[in-house]
């Protein structure tokens, strides 16, 4: 849905970010699309990335993704994060469309209050205007 290959869901905050959501023109190539809690540091060894899963996608969607985590789930300060990132292009778009991914994945499969996307699709709505 976050790429417009099926209709959206009935959900007033999905509503929203459909709204202001809009076409992009970026090259897409294969990214790992779970990227949050799925690095594991260990002093002395280079990062290791675990379950990957693939996506077809702009690189950088992997970024807006982690970003979205970052401030739905763990309270990180979107201003900063979204300023720290403000070079990568289409990077808007791209967090528009990770809310997306997690909010209908979270409304489809993990049958978990969603109150906590309430914040992030404020934070989309200011970021995508």
């Amino acid at each position: 849905m976050a790429w417009e290959d099926d209709p959206p869901e009935d959900h007033p905050l999905l509503d929203r970010l459909v709204t202001i959501r809009s076409q992009i023109d970026l090259p897409s190539q294969v990214i790992h699309g779970d990227l949050t809690q799925n690095v594991l540091f260990a002093e002395d060894l280079p990062p290791a990335v675990i379950d990957v899963t693939p996506y077809w996608r702009p690189s950088a969607y992997s970024l807006a993704i982690v970003i979205q985590d970052a401030v739905c789930w763990f309270g990180a300060d979107p201003e900063a994060l979204l300023a720290a990132c403000a070079d990568v292009q289409e990077l808007p778009q791209l967090f528009v469309r990770a809310v997306i991914f997690r909010l209908v994945t979270a409304l489809l499969f993990d049958h978990r209050d969603v109150g906590n996307f309430v914040r992030v699709v404020e934070v989309a709505e200011r970021f995508a205007t």
